[in-house]
This record gives structure tokens, sequence and C-alpha cells, in this order.
């Protein structure tokens, strides 16, 4: 009786144990790697996340009906700080010129006089347009809210209940061109502030597959015949301080829902395959296909063309009622 109980201790301070060590691995990660740690020291790169930030901030300020004049001046001066003291800018990239084109906006809401701040913003400002030239042709700042044509309308009830996980794919190759279309539909999906901080990794060799996919359990029954796999990740770079710890959870599983319904939409299967492992079996993932810390692995996706006499699970889902639960005030 007292074996049964000392070893019934054993087992949970065991996992208690490998719960902590599982957290400050984690932590290790997060505070190597996110944004508070570069502030001093950025590149483009580690700069890009806050860029986006600011100047999102800007755009829903410009969105707003009730827009205050001299609003969110703080993220203007940050944003023109950034530009002007780091001189490794990638003025080509489509976010920095979204930037510029927003502060552009921005001050032409404002054609008369502001306050002495404002004013020395405003002048900063000239000296990167000096630097940049003609931003007529940058995208950036607001738009209209887009129209549904009538005539494009799906039964996206049925189109959603359709999609289900494949684990049995045909012998059709997946390339390169199937996956970038996929994406150019997945992108579009909400993203926090707009930082987009999503990064996929991707394998299209089924033998390389198979041995990625020995690192992952839920995968054991299937994982000889993948024809595509992606690793979804995101970059902790973009993200802030300790409140943001699990910002990345957040994007990648929005990505996620995101990648299979653009999937299901160019008739590819998928299958989810979480990523729940050990700080050992991480660090074997990353180093196999060389994943960079600063990358946070959210989960794995099967994909490939599905073989349509399979059989898969009902998967029988709850209640719409069951997933909800009214909100009272104390």
């Amino acid at each position: 009786m007292m074996y049964k109980k000392i070893k019934m201790l054993g087992r949970k301070l065991r996992c208690e144990y490998n719960i902590l060590r599982g957290f400050i691995y984690d932590y290790k990660i997060y505070s190597n790697a996110s944004l508070k740690t570069h502030k001093k020291t950025m590149g483009f790169d580690e700069s890009l996340g806050l860029i986006i930030r600011l100047y999102h901030s800007l755009e829903k300020g410009l969105a707003n009906e009730k827009f205050k004049k001299e609003s969110s001046l703080k993220n203007v001066s940050l944003l023109l700080t950034i530009f002007l003291k780091n001189n490794k800018i990638d003025y080509s990239d489509v976010h920095v010129q979204a930037a510029i084109k927003t502060v552009s906006l921005y001050f032409e809401k404002h054609p008369n006089k502001g306050t002495l701040e404002f004013e020395i913003q405003r002048r900063k400002f000239k000296q990167i347009l000096e630097k940049v030239g003609d931003v007529s042709g940058y995208i950036g700042g607001v738009k209209q809210i887009p129209t549904k044509p009538k005539n494009q309308e799906i039964d996206y009830k049925e189109f959603v209940k359709t999609r289900v996980s494949v684990r049995s794919f045909s012998e059709k190759k997946i390339i390169l061109e199937d996956i970038l279309k996929v994406i150019d539909i997945a992108r579009y999906c909400p993203s926090a502030c707009n930082r987009q901080a999503v990064k996929l990794f991707y394998s299209l060799n089924s033998k390389e597959n198979e041995h990625i996919l020995k690192l992952q359990n839920g995968s054991r029954s299937f994982r000889e015949a993948v024809p595509g796999l992606i690793v979804i990740t995101s970059d902790l770079r973009y993200q802030e301080g300790s409140e943001e710890r699990n910002l990345g959870f957040i994007e990648g599983g929005i990505w996620i829902s995101s990648l299979v319904n653009s999937l299901h939409a160019y008739n590819i299967g998928s299958c989810v395959l979480n990523w729940c492992v050990n700080p050992e079996t991480d660090k074997k993932l990353r180093d196999l296909i060389n994943i960079p810390y600063n990358y946070q692995i959210i989960s794995l996706l099967a994909i490939g063309y599905a073989n349509n006499d399979q059989l898969v699970p009902f998967s029988v889902r709850k209640e719409a009622i069951d997933f909800i639960q009214n909100i009272n005030l104390k």
C-alpha cells in the first residue's frame, strides 16, 4: 500500500517537473526572441513587427468616424524615429511603403498648423519624403469596405461541412504553385495589428516528410505517404512584452483554420497535426529542418490530394448551444 502511494507521488512529481521544465524552455525562447529584448539594437527584421503595429494603429484611427486631430501622435513619433535612426530600413518593403503612405494621409488630415510637437513630427516626415521621393503609388491607409458580389454567393455552411481531416493521399503531386495559390487566399485572415507574424516552412518530399513526422505521434498511421508538409510558426520578434507571450498561438491557430479552408477550396486535403511535445523533441525538429529559435512552432499540417474512396471518422460535433455561455457582470 505504501509502495503504491510512493509510486503515485513519484508520478505526480515527475509530471509537475516536466510541466515546469516546459515552461522554462518556452520562457527562455520568448525572452531571447521577443521585441522587448531587441529595442536598443533592432535590425530591419526586428523592427518590422513594430513598424506594422504602429502604422496599423494609425490606419484604424484614420478609419474612425470620430477621428481626433493629433491623435496617436506618439505612435507617429516612434515610427518616424525608427525610419530616421535605422539605416537598415528596406524602403522597397510593402509594409514600409504602407507605413509611409499612412503617415502621409495622417498629415493630410491636418492641413492647418498644429502644436509644436506635431510640427516637429511633420518636419521629420518631410525628411523621409526627401529620401523616398514620390509616394503616390504606395498603398496603405484606408479603403471602402468591400461589397461582396451577389452572383458569387456560396453556401458557406455546406462548404465548411464538407471539409474533413484527410489521412490517405493520392499519388498526385503537390507543387509549389499549389501552395502559393492557397496562401494567396489564406493570408487574408485576421492578424493582431496586421503584423502577419506567421512563417510557413514547407516540404514537398514524401520521404523527408516521413522522417520529419516521426517526431509527431499523431501521424503514425499515415506518415509514410504524405505528399506535402507545412510547419506553421510565428515570429516572436513581432511580439512585445509578457502580455503578448501567447499571441503566436492565437495567430497560428487563425492561420491553421484559414489554411485548411483555402486548401479545401482547391480540393486539396489536409490534416492538422498538433505540436504538443517536450523541449527535446522541439529542439530535434528545429535542428532537423533548420528553424531558428525566434520562430515559435505552432503546428504541423499534412497536405495532399485525397484518395476519393477512403473512409474518415464521423467526428460528431457538439450542438451550437453547447459552445456558448451568457456573460453576466457581477
